[in-house]
């Protein structure tokens, strides 16, 4: 069963002095938008006028578009909500009641922007055909007018949403708790998680894990394989680790997250000094990390509940070739296509800048090569959150031994959730025989930013809430009495090894027979 979102009512005036053309409505929602018109049930059965049928039918909309929209700037809301009553005051203008869902701790001014954007889409929409012009329009409104302005103010992440999607499916409530945390059901069957964090995570972890030379450290000590690094602060000393570790080497900042920053493949001074500065100029401590690099591709095994639950070779940004055009032609059809996709569903643009060369030329192409169908051009060396990237399921062909580290590596830290980086030639050969290291211990990683990883957001609920994270409640109505008959049915379901409260406007009272003492009085 699913988990019914709570509702709160809100009013829209609107103009009644033109027609609403419902089939050029629904084909800018269903067409451009996605969006799936579900079936509008009227809120009263008395006869209405033609015009006022449609403008029913024009708030349904309204609401399809609202929940749309707010999802688009991470809000979770997956119920439509209700047109409650609409009255006509006068020929020119009508006020329209709805019922929207209310999510906690976001401000009442967001709702209004979204209803109020929403308004006026499918009345300025309806009127014009879905060209290449205006269609970029109305992307762009959606951007400008509430994506910009109004992403930040649910605080969730790119986690978020996906993963309450899917526990508002499997039927488990939630409730926003500020600052995009959020609790999973109710009482001791509750979980709260922040993104793909949860609540039992070790916050001393999380802290090492952000670090990446004490990572390094504490992972050695544990003899588990890590790269050979120096932490550096001048070019002298970066000139000198390079020099004792020999190229190639690894360059970046210590401090960030998201492969920003980092320059792989130095291999000369002049390089190194280049990428030097890139990392201490987005480091926040200026202090630079000098690797010796370790041949192969970087893969992430997503632990959870100290199992694996999927894990992902992370290939870098890359068009796929067609055996009929080149990599130019390729690149150019990508971001075509990336620029029609729904503005809050786009990835990061397909560069074809001087990294991007860079990197296919190493593969062996050029900007006018032609690649065999499904061939692989990179567009950047590395795959990271900054640049993206192609994923690759490997969760059959990791070795037993490299999931071995994976898992020792998050316990170790404590983290019930978190990714490790494996940098190797072959997943499928054990580490100690490859000289494959850990790269990085990944503290609240992306879940649900791919297919693959959608896919597994089922499984992560599960290994953290039981069921569909709900208590059993009974409600006895009445005076007095009703608080004896509470008592004695307590007694009854202790007896039977069930662990109960009784709660009332003004008394709570334990499993143990005593009172507990809060400062307010409410059912609430």
């Amino acid at each position: 069963m699913k988990y019914k979102q709570i509702t709160q009512e809100f009013t829209i005036k609107i103009a009644n002095t033109f027609s609403v053309n419902l089939n050029q409505i629904d084909a800018w929602l269903s067409d451009v938008l996605k969006i799936t018109i579900e079936p509008f049930k009227p809120f009263q059965e008395n006869n209405k006028t033609l015009a006022e049928e449609e403008i029913a039918h024009l708030a349904w909309r309204v609401l399809l578009l609202s929940k749309t929209l707010l999802q688009a700037i991470r809000i979770p809301v997956f119920y439509t909500g209700q047109v409650k009553k609409i009255n006509y005051e006068d020929a020119h203008e009508c006020v329209i009641t709805l019922d929207i869902v209310l999510i906690e701790h976001i401000p009442k001014k967001v709702y209004v922007s979204v209803v109020s954007v929403a308004i006026n889409i499918l009345v300025n929409f309806m009127k014009k055909p879905q060209t290449k012009e205006n269609i970029n329009e109305l992307f762009n409104i959606i951007q400008t007018q509430l994506m910009t302005p109004l992403m930040n103010s649910s605080g969730s992440g790119k986690s978020t949403l996906p993963m309450l999607q899917v526990a508002h499916e499997l039927g488990i409530p939630f409730t926003h708790l500020s600052h995009g945390m959020y609790q999973l059901g109710w009482g001791s069957k509750s979980r709260r998680i922040n993104r793909s964090i949860i609540d039992t995570d070790s916050a001393i972890g999380s802290q090492i894990s952000q670090n990446k030379i004490v990572t390094a450290m504490l992972l050695r000590s544990a003899g588990l394989p890590v790269p050979e690094h120096a932490l550096v602060v001048s070019k002298e000393e970066a000139l000198s680790v390079a020099q004792k570790l020999g190229w190639r080497v690894v360059v970046k900042p210590a401090d960030q997250d998201r492969g920003e920053g980092v320059t792989i493949d130095v291999s000369s001074n002049e390089l190194l000094l280049k990428a030097f500065n890139i990392a201490l100029d987005i480091s926040l401590s200026k202090q630079v990390i000098i690797e010796r690099q370790v041949e192969g591709i970087c893969c992430r095994v997503f632990i959870a509940n100290n199992r694996m639950l999927y894990a992902v070779k992370r290939l870098p940004k890359s068009v796929k070739g067609d055996g009929l055009q080149s990599v130019k032609e390729l690149i150019e059809e990508a971001n075509t296509l990336e620029n029609i996709t729904l503005p809050w569903q786009r990835g990061e643009p397909f560069p074809n800048d001087a990294l991007a060369i860079e990197a296919m030329r190493d593969a062996g192409f050029k900007m006018e090569s032609i690649p065999n169908q499904g061939q692989l051009i990179p567009l950047r060396k590395i795959e990271s959150t900054q640049w993206g990237g192609v994923d690759e399921d490997i969760t059959t062909t990791i070795h037993p031994d490299n999931l071995d580290i994976a898992l020792r590596a998050a316990k170790l830290f404590s983290l019930q959730v978190c990714g490790i980086d494996i940098i190797t030639s072959d997943i499928s050969m054990p580490w100690h025989k490859n000289g494959a290291i850990i790269n990085e211990v990944n503290f609240s990683p992306l879940l649900g930013g791919g297919d693959i990883s959608k896919r597994m957001i089922p499984a992560y609920l599960k290994e953290f809430v039981v069921g569909d994270g709900r208590i059993p409640i009974t409600v006895i109505v009445g005076d007095e009495k009703a608080m004896r008959v509470a008592q004695e049915m307590q007694k009854e379901q202790l007896l039977n090894g069930v662990q109960c409260f009784i709660s009332s406007h003004n008394k709570t009272i334990s499993s143990k027979g005593e009172e507990i003492y809060y400062l307010s009085e409410s059912l609430y």
